[in-house]
């Protein structure tokens, strides 16, 4: 069988770079991501302030490429899932059960202005970008190709189809063993 290194039904960081961040505005923001390995059903975004969760609100939209529009322009029909803020966790909750495919660029942005880190230089985190905006009505632009924002991803993995057949053919097996060794006792 096939396992993809996360216990199925649990929460893991998919991507995450909290390292190395030295610089802070309070901008509406965006960054890419990449997934790779696994899929993974989308649940949770967190952008920091250094090292802890920032404070935040309102909506955080992803995409399947790069959104160049101004903040109060995202719109839900126009992106793939939307996440909304939950103060308990510090995070942007996504509800949809939206997977992203191993292998794949996604972007997300903010709606409302938030105060959070980046990293400006030595950016140990190379598969990404951030965008920034300074207004609601600014649209998103790239600041620089070595800047990225402290972010983090979670999500739950997406068993793999031969791990799931593995899975049923296994209890298949013990299934009809077991009802051969009853059929002997009786």
């Amino acid at each position: 069988m096939i396992f993809t290194g996360a216990a199925l039904n649990a929460s893991t960081t998919i991507v995450s770079n909290i390292e190395n961040t030295d610089i802070y505005y309070t901008w509406y923001f965006g960054q890419s991501f990449e997934v790779t390995g696994s899929n993974y059903t989308l649940d949770s975004i967190s952008i920091y302030y250094y090292s802890d969760p920032c404070s935040g609100s309102g909506t955080i939209y992803l995409f399947d490429s790069a959104y160049t529009g101004s903040p109060d322009s995202l719109s839900a029909s126009s992106c793939l899932a939307t996440g909304t803020w939950d103060s308990t966790s510090k995070s942007w909750v996504f509800s949809s059960g939206y997977e992203l495919i191993a292998d794949k660029t996604y972007y997300f942005y903010t709606n409302t202005a938030i105060t959070a880190t980046f990293s400006n230089m030595f950016n140990p985190y190379s598969s990404g970008t951030m965008y920034y905006s300074p207004s609601a009505g600014s649209n998103f632009s790239e600041l620089s190709s070595y800047s990225d924002l402290a972010f983090s991803v979670t999500g739950t993995a997406v068993p793999e189809p031969a791990a799931c057949a593995g899975l049923i053919g296994l209890i298949a097996l013990g299934a009809a063993g077991g009802r051969r060794l009853f059929a002997r006792r009786s």
